[in-house]
């Protein structure tokens, strides 16, 4: 399995994507998108749309964002002013999309290369 920032992460001082990241599937995962229509740029990492983060965050930095529940999504919005205006859907992840690991309800996903996040999200 080739992760899309293979060269990334080689580069990282900690290992990235961590240990206890897996390849499994997730059939229901909820995630914040720019418009009503989804498209493959609302599939792009925080160092892919060149966002800042803190030098400690640079493994999640190269991961995608999701949630577990609906509920605990728009709990993160209301005290995030970045997801206010974003509007939340609801697909599913499949085992050859990448590695992701769950935490406190929230996916990070390490993103395979060749993988259509927005195909396999709303199950095309």
């Amino acid at each position: 399995m080739n992760l899309k920032h293979q060269a990334d992460m080689a580069a990282l001082p900690t290992e990235c994507p961590p240990e206890t990241a897996k390849s499994e599937d997730i059939e229901v995962a909820y995630r914040f998108i720019k418009s009503d229509l989804v498209t493959e740029e609302d599939f792009l990492s925080h160092k892919e749309e060149n966002k800042k983060y803190p030098p400690y965050l640079a493994c999640q930095a190269l991961a995608v964002s999701f949630f577990v529940t609906e509920e605990h999504a728009r709990k993160v919005a209301e005290n995030n002013q970045y997801l206010g205006d974003k509007k939340l859907v609801k697909g599913r992840i499949t085992s050859e999309c990448g590695k992701h690991r769950t935490k406190r309800g929230h996916i990070n996903l390490w993103l395979c290369e060749d993988v259509d996040m927005k195909k396999v999200f709303l199950g095309e």
